[in-house]
């Protein structure tokens, strides 16, 4: 079997002077130190001195091992960054690289992927580009800002007035093919909007904020919509 590149997760160095044994946990992004006493007699509730501590390191170690997302600024090179990400949600992704980019990212999508990547020294946008691009996304830059899209996904074209809300949900409804919309009684009211091209997803989301409403999907088979609770 080939031996893991990585540290073990914990090890126990020799005794160090009269405090006990010095205990040392390696992880990808930062290192644990503990101490824990020599072997002594079991006090209450049968446990020895120091392994509460013990049990809390691992603990510790456990939770950085199996991070999924880490973003971080390479030291030697302070203008680049470090990625390692597997399997996380697009969305996901831009926004922990969004702290380190010169422009706000605008997300436009109507799916949320998971994606994998890890760089080393990589320049923050190019990290970007490069997750979008495995997301099977484009993206551009516009007014200082990145605007990111799936080129398949179904776009919403509308250009209303004073139009009635549920005119204009069931419009959308065709235009995203959703199978089934379900619109509550009490969803009343008239809005005016101007969508060119813009995907489902974003252009429900503005539509439900304007008109104050709330939403549950359940895939492109059943939307229903109400107005939200406060």
């Amino acid at each position: 079997m080939a031996s893991s590149p990585h540290p073990p997760l914990g090890y126990l160095l020799p005794a160090c002077g009269e405090k006990g044994y010095v205990g040392a946990a390696a992880t990808d992004s930062r290192d644990f130190k503990f101490v824990v006493p020599r072997p002594a007699e079991r006090g209450e509730g049968g446990r020895r001195p120091g392994e509460g501590l013990f049990a809390i390191a691992l603990i510790l170690i456990a939770t950085n091992a199996f991070a999924t997302l880490s973003i971080k600024r390479n030291i030697d090179k302070p203008k680049t960054i470090d990625v390692s990400i597997a399997d996380e949600p697009l969305s996901s992704a831009v926004k922990a690289l969004g702290v380190y980019l010169p422009h706000r990212a605008q997300l436009l999508v109507s799916r949320d992927p998971g994606v994998t990547y890890s760089a080393r020294q990589v320049a923050p946008e190019a990290a970007l580009r490069a997750v979008v691009g495995l997301a099977g996304a484009t993206m551009t830059i516009q007014k200082d800002q990145y605007w990111i899209r799936h080129d398949r996904d179904a776009t919403v074209g509308i250009d209303v007035k004073d139009e009635d809300i549920r005119a204009i949900l069931k419009t959308m409804q065709k235009q995203c093919d959703v199978k089934n919309l379900v619109i509550d009684p009490d969803v009343q009211g008239k809005g005016t909007f101007l969508f060119d091209k813009v995907p489902c997803r974003s252009a429900f989301d503005i539509v439900f904020r304007t008109m104050g409403l709330a939403s549950q999907d359940y895939g492109n088979s059943v939307v229903t919509v109400g107005t939200r609770r406060h």
